[in-house]
């Protein structure tokens, strides 16, 4: 009885506070807003939107504000389409997800490996391109080569990469994704949540409301590498890894073929369990391993250099 009065009283509360502030559950405070018909008003952004055109803007509000704040960065609405100009780069923003990445990416700098001469740089897991450009206007990084299995990611990255024609010319972007083996399959996918998905499917503790089935290639990662390398000459090789589970198959086809021993730095993202195996293969090819768990203690990152002073 207790229980079902404190739903009650929740429910309503929530509803008081959403006649108070349409937008309170996406962050917003009163005063940043301004409501005109079916148009917003964002007074920090000085930028008017159509409230349902611009629902990826609005539900990744509290990020776009900390980009603006920490790297001067502008938004724009174009052809009805919201984008972000971040110095010389532009991204087409889809969803509220990609203002999380592009927020950990360019802001925290997650994946900011300090290049010390030229190198080449590897993306597993491209999604919409925003590491891949990340790196693409460091200009150290001479090549980049960048892998996402889902073909509507993989066309939102191509987006994002035309838009940037100045570092685009040092990229190759493939759609298809990488494994210990290469073989075709059909997948789950979520185009609003398409950073939470890979071989192993839809997380299990999620829901999704726009589910549907895509095709997917993919090719064995030692092959791939193996051509990669035999190109690269001497320069250094720095691997991103964000592939949602992927990575345990990866680093151990890596380790067996024993091409992990060519790369100079790996970051790679882990999730569902402790990266042990990961860390000990690394460790066996003379990698120094720093290794974190993330808030969510199913997931966390690995960085790890060949030789002290790359981090």
């Amino acid at each position: 009885m207790i229980s079902k009065v404190k739903r009650t009283l929740n429910r309503v509360y929530s509803q008081l506070l959403m006649y108070n502030n349409p937008f309170y559950f996406y962050g917003i405070p009163n005063c940043d807003y301004l409501i005109k018909g079916q148009s917003v008003l964002l007074k920090k952004m000085d930028l008017q939107l159509n409230r349902k055109e611009g629902e990826s803007l609005l539900r990744g509000y509290p990020y776009a504000i900390k980009i603006i704040e920490a790297l001067n960065a502008k938004f724009s609405v174009q052809d009805k389409s919201i984008f972000l100009q971040i110095q010389n780069l532009k991204f087409q923003i889809n969803s509220a997800e990609e203002l999380f990445i592009i927020y950990e990416v360019f802001v925290t700098e997650v994946y900011n490996f300090n290049c010390l001469r030229d190198t080449v740089f590897i993306d597993v897991g491209m999604n919409a391109g925003i590491t891949t450009l990340f790196y693409a206007k460091n200009p150290l990084i001479k090549k980049i080569y960048s892998f996402e299995l889902f073909r509507p990611t993989f066309l939102l990255g191509q987006r994002n990469l035309k838009f940037n024609k100045e570092v685009v010319q040092k990229i190759e972007a493939y759609n298809y994704g990488l494994s210990n083996k290469s073989f075709e399959s059909t997948l789950d996918y979520s185009l609003s949540r398409k950073g939470r998905m890979g071989l192993k499917g839809l997380p299990f503790d999620e829901q999704f409301n726009d589910v549907q089935k895509e095709n997917v290639v993919v090719k064995d990662i030692s092959e791939i590498f193996e051509a990669i390398i035999a190109t690269s000459g001497e320069m250094d090789i720095a691997v991103k890894m964000d592939c949602e589970g992927e990575e345990y198959n990866l680093i151990e086809s890596l380790a067996s073929s024993k091409l992990l021993g060519k790369l100079t730095a790996v970051m790679i993202e882990w999730h569902y369990h402790k990266p042990v195996e990961i860390i000990d293969h690394l460790r066996k090819f003379n990698f120094y391993v720093f290794s974190q768990t993330l808030p969510s203690l199913d997931s966390g990152i690995i960085y790890a250099s060949k030789g002290q002073g790359h981090f």
